[in-house]
């Protein structure tokens, strides 16, 4: 059987780190992102660069954006109902791969996506390939085992940058912010993208609904909480109740990230 390969990039390091070793490897594959539409112009700008590094990479775009189905339905996702992810990125990537016609001389399409176990205890569960009943095809994660270090090597190697929102401390590149970004995120949030906490601020009032639901003290009891009240929050220490004037380590204290900038006159 003869594979072809359609790469899921985020605009995040795993996902370059994957797009970057399938080309060391050689295999036939298509570069593809589910632009949900709430990713961080940082992100857009990124996956810019990346295209004139790699080569194509064809934006989805789900029938909705994140916004619109937002005021659509009146509430934002939940842990309970995450419809950001299924609505707006899994099926938008099945109705592709399902329409997608496979060039000559190969049967099938697998997507293959730069998921990585030591992320979670959930992810380091998963097989490194299996059958998805969501994508209509197998998956793959060829760097299910790849550590932090293998992923900055490879970057490192190319001369390719990693999405600059690491640099400036942010964990998560995906939805800007995702409805599980924590404390750092938040406050990070409102200390370099004001614009962003105006808009989730302006949607509260909106639907009438909280973005976050965050964790009671002492309890397992998630209570809504609108953003201006969760910034603040955000800026406490542990128990949410002093604030602390010290700001967030960057990316680079934390992470080494910095080390991964491509050096002059390197090329992928």
């Amino acid at each position: 059987m003869s594979e072809f390969y359609s790469v899921s990039m985020s605009g995040g390091k795993d996902s370059t780190a994957l797009a970057l070793w399938m080309r060391e490897q050689g295999l036939p594959h298509v570069r593809i992102f589910a632009d949900t539409g709430w990713e961080s112009p940082v992100t857009y700008a990124y996956l810019d660069y990346l295209e004139e590094r790699l080569g194509p990479i064809e934006r989805l775009k789900p029938k909705e954006s994140f916004t619109q189905r937002l005021l659509r339905l009146g509430t934002w996702p939940a842990r309970s109902r995450r419809w950001c992810t299924k609505d707006l990125k899994v099926y938008p990537i099945r109705d592709w791969m399902d329409d997608f016609r496979l060039p000559e001389g190969y049967t099938s399409l697998v997507n293959v996506v730069g998921i990585r176990a030591e992320e979670s205890a959930k992810r380091a569960t998963f097989r490194e390939r299996e059958w998805s009943d969501d994508t209509h095809c197998y998956v793959w994660r060829p760097l299910l085992r790849w550590s932090l270090a293998d992923v900055l090597q490879i970057h490192r190697r190319h001369g390719v940058k990693v999405n600059p929102l690491y640099q400036q401390g942010f964990e998560r590149v995906g939805c800007f912010p995702c409805i599980y970004a924590g404390k750092l995120e938040i406050r990070l949030l409102a200390e370099e993208y004001q614009e962003r906490i105006d808009v989730i601020r302006d949607l509260e009032r909106a639907t009438g609904n909280t973005m976050f639901a965050l964790r009671r003290p002492g309890s397992d009891e998630h209570i809504p909480t609108p953003i201006d009240d969760a910034v603040i929050w955000s800026k406490t220490v542990h128990g949410g109740t002093q604030l602390t004037l010290v700001r967030a380590p960057s990316g680079c204290a934390r992470w080494g990230l910095c080390e991964t900038a491509p050096k002059d006159g390197e090329d992928v």
